[in-house]
């Protein structure tokens, strides 16, 4: 009798995890990571172009979801350093909105950063030949924050916001605990195609 109670139990847990892995797997919150021939091909379609991570250092994922922040990508760099998030908003000449970079970058700050009254949100100009030479755009901004703890459980978030007249916007979020040498090396990951 025991022999038999075993097999259904064996049985059971497994018919339940399978149950819990299919539903991970069709909401999103498994995720699903993408090869970079895959990813640069999805990037060149959306005139953006980005530098390999050397090393393997990074590993990349389709969006989340069910995210509070819209985002088009997510990369992950090892030991937890830090997590980037993308978001891309294409050029529309029929939407006003997409013609304004500071509408669209104003609203995914708000979005992001965390509304706690000691919060200080810091945001920085690029100069027009900084934007042109190293991001291909006509206009940029940093924001730095802290992220709403719905977006993400890192301490900081650096946002990057890029435009490019015809071609559209490029956010960047870089979330990460405290500032490490790899804020540096991928700030210029990402940039519009000549």
């Amino acid at each position: 009798m025991q022999q038999v109670d075993k097999h259904r139990f064996r049985r059971s847990s497994f018919v339940i995890r399978f149950s819990m892995a299919l539903f991970l797997i069709s909401s999103g919150l498994i995720a699903q990571k993408l090869d970079f021939p895959t990813l640069q091909s999805k990037l060149l379609s959306q005139n953006i172009e980005m530098d390999e991570p050397t090393e393997g250092r990074a590993k990349f994922f389709a969006p989340l979801k069910e995210s509070l922040l819209k985002h088009d990508l997510r990369v992950h760099l090892p030991k937890g350093e830090m997590e980037i998030w993308v978001a891309f908003s294409p050029y529309d000449s029929r939407n006003y909105a997409t013609q304004i970079p500071e509408i669209t970058s104003k609203s995914l700050a708000v979005t992001a950063a965390t509304h706690e009254e000691a919060s200080v949100t810091t945001v920085l100009k690029l100069g027009a030949a900084f934007a042109e030479k190293t991001f291909h755009a006509d206009w940029g901004k940093e924001y730095y924050f802290r992220p709403k703890r719905e977006v993400s459980e890192r301490d900081h978030c650096r946002m990057l916001s890029l435009y490019r007249e015809g071609r559209g916007q490029l956010t960047v979020f870089f979330f990460f605990d405290e500032k490490n040498e790899s804020l540096e090396s991928f700030y210029e990951l990402f940039r519009f195609v000549e």
